[in-house]
C-alpha cells in the first residue's frame, strides 16, 4: 500500500511538472535580452524598396515589432498608431513580418494601412537565431545607442502607463 501511494505521488508530481512545462512553453523568453545590442541583419523592405537594417536607425529610439499576418493585426495597428503619434519626438517604429508568403505580407500591410517601415524575414531566416522562434508578437524597444531596453513576447499594450514610462526617457522633448 505504501509503495502504491509513493508511485501515485511520483506520478502526480511528474504530471504537474509536465503541465508546468507546457504552460511555460508558450511563454518563451526572448533571446535578445535587455542591455544587449540589437542584432542588425539586412532585411528586405516590402514593396520593392530595397533593404534596411536596425542599424539604419541608430541615434534614434526604435521599436521593433516582430509578427505575422495570422495573429498580429492588432499589434501592427498599435505600432502604426504609435509611429504616427511619436514620430515628431524622434521615435522610429519598424514591423518585421515573418510570413513565408510575400504576397500575403504585402496585402496585409496595405489592408492595415501601414505607413511605417515594414520588412520581411520569411520564416525568421535571418532573425530566428537572435530573436528565437517562440511566440508572436515580439517587441524590442531600443535606445539611441542600439541597446535593447525592453524585450517582450506576447501581448504588450503600447498605450499602457508602464510601457509609456519605459518609452518616455528615450524620446526627444515634445515640440511646442
Amino acid at each position: 500500500m505504501t509503495a502504491l501511494r509513493g508511485a501515485l505521488a511520483f506520478a502526480a508530481a511528474l504530471l504537474l511538472a509536465l503541465l508546468a512545462l507546457l504552460w511555460l512553453g508558450g511563454r518563451e523568453l526572448p533571446r535578445v535580452r535587455e542591455g544587449q545590442p540589437l542584432p542588425a541583419p539586412a532585411l528586405s523592405r516590402i514593396g520593392g524598396f530595397g533593404e534596411t537594417s536596425f542599424a539604419a536607425f541608430r541615434g534614434r529610439p526604435l521599436l521593433v515589432v516582430v509578427l505575422d499576418t495570422e495573429c498580429c493585426a492588432r499589434a501592427a495597428g498599435a505600432a502604426e498608431r504609435l509611429n504616427r503619434e511619436l514620430a515628431r519626438r524622434d521615435l522610429a517604429v519598424m514591423v518585421v513580418m515573418v510570413d513565408q508568403d510575400r504576397g500575403r505580407v504585402d496585402a496585409a500591410a496595405r489592408a492595415l494601412g501601414l505607413t511605417l517601415p515594414v520588412v520581411e524575414d520569411p520564416g525568421r531566416a535571418r532573425l530566428g537565431e537572435a530573436f528565437g522562434h517562440g511566440g508572436l508578437p515580439q517587441y524590442y524597444l531600443v535606445d539611441r545607442a542600439g541597446r535593447v531596453v525592453l524585450a517582450a513576447i506576447g501581448a504588450l499594450d503600447l498605450e499602457s502607463k508602464d510601457f509609456r514610462a519605459r518609452l518616455e526617457p528615450l524620446l526627444s522633448p515634445a515640440p511646442w
